[in-house]
């Protein structure tokens, strides 16, 4: 809110306060009755009210209080305004309660609000609701002020409404066309003064004059101090006290006449008899008070308007003496000769005495008494009063001499302020003549300063390179070593002592290739040498370093030689980096390329490799090729689990490689399925050794007590080249030969012949018939094992897994009957049934509102069948499957005789939303190179680097290292085979995101 801006409208209220308050108050009888006989019985009340308000906005206008106390003050002075509104409304005066109810809610609105100038807004306002009203609604103006123009008055509404709209919009208006919207909006309230004139309606005069000549006025009106002290530097001190004192006084003079006017209303009736001439008292202050305020326009001192507005108070106080409340205004008698003499002198002083006893005097003698008293109590008590005066007078002039001695002090010390003032500038020049001068000084230092701080910042930046270089050699992370051009070291950080063992400064002054490994010394002396002579910028190798303790560190080095300024050779700076993790990391995973993990024996691909070897070398032109399967291997796994089942491979291994006793290869194909490689051996020779296997294996078996008596093994056998010149054809005669001897029985051999015997033929052809048969009656069923999302510990997914019933209902297992299929060329078949069921299912439980995802297992064939992906593409159209739902598995053991076609079915089946799992990870073939080629989403870890899992080092190292690869590659991974909680644990520590296994359920059917 600001006090400045919003003046105006405070000027205009407090006029229509005040005068409203004091027509009502001195004139009651020229009010006629009829447009306020609402107003009656309430007028002393409501003059009472309004020249409160009244009075409370010129306090607050004068004397500028805190923001918080000026808002409550805005609200008590708008509070008379809002009852008159209401009781002019009682009248009929509908215009006139529009009025004052929008100039009190302007007086509260100011308060809280910071507008720039209310006035205009306010008038606005009251002129379109006006004008609203008298053209909308004539017929609601019922009271008789409005008769004169009741003619016309939807004119003047319309103009009301226009004039109005012009004052809301003053703002956006430009500012040569704002004092024309000032102009036209006095119009309005022009024609209401002359029709409220008309009329006698005399409020509505004072509040449309009021509101026109406040659009009339230039600039808002500031306060009286304010106007007075705008340069009370340049005035007389007397004429400064005089304007402050002026200020005081009308103040007091209100306050008086709201004492008058307030006692008159408590009184009622009894206002005349008990306080005769107030009315005239009322109207000889407001009088003075507006002689004081034109004085000033007429160019009046402040002290001769002070002068007139004491003596007309004099006059005023004269009256009431003869009323009930004399004693409160005779003590303020002796105060109107003290406060002339303040600002007149002496002189002044008793001359306003005079003034004051001769019009008491006057007063006597003409005014009525309604109880004659002695004359010696009127010259007792005018003598009394010309004492205490006097004694006034006197104390205000030793006042007022005071004042001047103080003013002419403040004078004196403004003159000396000015010639100090004088010679600061003569000062200031000689500071200037000084101030160049020295300028050239601070030049020719200036230049000399650069000269210093260049070399400075050269030493600086020499000083900041030197530490930047020591922090980092003191706490770089890998081990860092100054070493000399003879190889010796001068320096060596913390890092480096603590990689090799040493105590900190240990190492300084020992000759590099003493914490080398003997055999990589030479290659690192020479590529320094190569270095320290220029032939390379610098070098990186990775070697073997010798810890304190003996044990041998692989670290990575990089050498850089420093130089001096004339591109002389000083010194070698190493950088040394543990990669020992790394090093045995990648053997592993070499290992993990070629090797079984359970078994430790070679797998197939590598076996696949060494057979080629045999085949293309001249030494060895014959040998043997020997396949062994455990009869009743699913039995065992079944039955007693899958870490039985395990324990039983591994100690198998061992015992068939004892057996061989170095004679030749063995390896682990896939599941219970190994081969043996015998170069340079004959049929004879390869028969001796199926037996000793045969033997060995049965023998071993009955020693372990939870594998059952009657586990044997069967074991098919090819020669070369008899039987085969390819390692391809090698091993599928072998394999044939094998399934002979299990379909024999199992516990025995059988050596491949081209033309099987009759026995052969027809169990082959059995199976082949059992097979179609359960294909044409629908004789397969699916169970489906959970996988749980170690992540969220819940299952998210099922691999769904083949069974074939048989006539008497039982279930028969995979290994059983798949060996056929494949050789009958039915697999095809078999996997296109599966993929149909596995689709059925998740349709069935998309409908039951479910998502669920299953895993199928594919063979080597149908990656190269061609109709797979219409099929596939088919019944994704046809069940609208949900994307990710349908995922397929590629075993590691499965024979992929086609690798492009592989990845290319994949791509295709995986652009249709499928997913694919390379199941059997680290067990079957060069699973990293089939990783590279096949776009595969999940990793399925062998169950041989799991069953150890918590106790074995190196199967969380191995699963650490393809979990890391994995997540590299965007691929999920899944661990198989888990039979513990200790497990899951450990594989939640290695990252594995998924596990399968009986611990985490058993095949059956899809839960509900």
């Amino acid at each position: 809110m600001s006090p400045i801006g919003s003046a105006r409208l405070f000027m205009v209220i407090i006029f229509i306060q005040v005068a409203t308050g004091v027509c009502l108050f001195a004139f009651p009888e020229e009010f006629p009755s009829v447009l306020y006989a609402p107003l009656a019985p309430v007028t002393a009340r409501m003059a009472t009210a309004l020249l409160t308000g009244g009075i409370l906005l010129s306090l607050a206008l004068r004397y500028s209080p805190r923001r918080a106390v000026l808002r409550w003050l805005l609200v008590l002075a708008a509070l008379p305004l809002a009852v008159l509104a209401w009781v002019i409304l009682q009248s009929g005066g509908l215009t006139g309660a529009v009025a004052y109810a929008l100039l009190a809610v302007s007086l509260i609105v100011i308060g809280w609000t910071e507008v720039a100038e209310p006035f205009p807004l306010a008038l606005g306002a009251i002129q379109a609701a006006v004008g609203l009203f008298l053209l909308a609604a004539p017929g609601a103006l019922a009271s008789p002020a409005f008769d004169p123009i009741r003619p016309i008055l939807p004119a003047l509404g319309a103009l009301g409404l226009l004039s109005g709209t012009l004052l809301l919009m003053r703002q956006r208006l430009s500012p040569g066309l704002r004092p024309w919207a000032d102009r036209f909006g006095a119009v309005l309230p022009a024609m209401m003064v002359y029709t409220f004139w008309l009329s006698g309606a005399w409020t509505g005069v004072l509040l449309w004059a009021a509101l026109g000549a406040g659009t009339l006025l230039r600039g808002a009106p500031r306060s009286a101090a304010g106007k007075e002290g705008g340069h009370a530097a340049d005035e007389d001190p007397g004429e400064q006290w005089a304007t402050q004192t002026l200020t005081h006084t009308e103040s007091v003079c209100w306050l008086l006449v709201l004492l008058v006017v307030s006692i008159a209303a408590l009184l009622g009736d009894e206002a005349k008899a008990a306080l005769p001439n107030a009315a005239l008292f009322v109207l000889l202050i407001g009088g003075g008070q507006l002689l004081s305020y034109w004085g000033r326009s007429l160019g009046l001192s402040s002290q001769v308007r002070l002068n007139m507005l004491l003596f007309l108070l004099g006059i005023a106080i004269s009256l009431m003496l003869r009323s009930a409340i004399a004693p409160a205004l005779l003590p303020i008698l002796p105060g109107i000769p003290m406060v002339a003499a303040v600002t007149g002198g002496r002189r002044g002083g008793y001359a306003m005495l005079g003034a004051v006893l001769t019009t008491l005097i006057l007063a006597h003698l003409l005014l009525p008494e309604a109880s004659p008293r002695p004359l010696l109590f009127y010259v007792t008590g005018l003598l009394l009063l010309a004492m205490i005066g006097a004694a006034w007078v006197h104390a205000a002039t030793a006042h007022r001499s005071l004042f001047y001695q103080l003013a002419a002090a403040s004078r004196d010390l403004a003159r000396k302020n000015h010639e100090l003032q004088e010679a600061n500038e003569e000062l200031a020049a000689q500071r200037e003549t000084l101030a160049a001068q020295q300028d050239e000084l601070l030049r020719q230092h200036r230049m000399l300063v650069e000269q210093a701080m260049a070399l400075s910042a050269q030493r600086d930046e020499l000083v900041e390179s030197e530490g930047r270089f020591r922090t980092a050699f003191e706490h770089a992370p890998i081990g860092v070593a100054l070493v000399d051009l003879n190889l010796v070291i001068m320096r060596a950080n913390p890092a480096l002592h603590t990689m090799l063992g040493y105590n900190p400064g240990e190492l300084t002054g020992v000759s590099f290739g003493q914490i080398t490994h003997p055999d990589d010394a030479q290659v690192q002396e020479s590529l320094l040498h190569a270095v320290r002579d220029g032939e390379m910028g610098n070098c990186t190798l990775e070697e073997r370093c010798l810890h304190r303790d003996g044990k041998t560190l692989w670290v990575s080095v990089s050498v850089a030689l420093v130089r001096d300024p004339h591109g002389a050779p000083r010194y070698y700076v190493a950088q040394v980096m543990d990669v020992t993790g790394r090093r045995q990391a990648e053997e592993q995973l070499r290992r993990l390329a070629h090797h079984d993990p359970l078994t430790n024996l070679a797998n197939r691909r590598f076996f696949h490799r060494l057979l080629e070897a045999a085949l293309a070398d001249p030494a060895t032109p014959r040998g043997a090729l020997l396949f062994l399967d455990f009869d009743d291997f699913k039995f065992v796994n079944d039955t007693l689990g899958h870490l039985a089942g395990d324990n039983l491979l591994r100690s198998l291994a061992q015992l068939m490689t004892t057996t061989l006793g170095g004679r030749g290869s063995i390896a682990r194909l896939g599941g219970d399925e190994f081969g043996v490689l015998v170069p340079s051996v004959d049929a004879a020779e390869a028969e001796t050794l199926a037996q000793d296997l045969l033997a060995a294996v049965r023998s071993q078996i009955a020693s372990v007590h939870e594998c059952p008596a009657a586990a044997t093994v069967s074991i098919g056998i090819a020669l070369y080249p008899d039987h085969g010149r390819t390692a391809e054809s090698l091993m599928r005669h072998a394999d044939h030969a094998m399934y002979r001897a299990k379909n024999s029985g199992g516990d025995r051999y059988r050596i491949y012949s081209p033309v099987d015997p009759a026995g052969g033929h027809e169990q082959q052809g059995a199976w082949e018939r059992r097979i179609r048969a359960a294909l044409s009656e629908d004789r397969f069923t699916l169970l489906f094992q959970p996988i749980l999302d170690l992540r969220r510990n819940e299952v998210t997914q099922y691999e769904a897994l083949l069974r074939m019933v048989g006539p008497d209902g039982r279930l028969i297992l995979p290994g059983e009957f798949l060996p056929a299929a494949e050789s009958a060329g039915l697999m095809p078949e078999i996997d296109r049934w599966v993929i149909r069921r596995a689709a059925e299912t998740i349709a069935r439980e998309q409908a039951r509102g479910r998502q669920i995802a299953l895993s199928v297992n594919l063979s080597g064939q149908a990656l190269a069948d061609s109709g797979l992906v219409p099929f596939v593409r088919g019944l994704i159209d046809r069940y609208q499957i949900r994307p990710g739902s349908l995922r397929f598995e590629v075993t590691e053991s499965a024979a992929v005789s086609d690798l492009e076609q592989a990845a290319s079915c994949i791509s295709v089946l995986s652009d249709l939303g499928c997913d694919f799992a390379l199941d059997d990870f680290g067990a079957g073939f060069s699973s990293l190179l089939y990783l590279k080629r096949l776009p595969v989403r999940t990793l399925k870890i062998d169950g041989g680097f799991i069953e150890q899992l918590p106790e074995d080092p190196v199967d969380q190292n191995l699963v650490k290292a393809m979990v890391t690869m994995a997540r590299g590659l965007g691929i999920e991974t899944v661990a198989e085979y888990v039979s513990s909680d200790r497990t899951l644990s450990m594989l939640r520590e290695c990252g594995v995101d998924a596990a399968q296994g009986f611990h985490v359920g058993r095949p059956g059917p899809l839960p509900e």
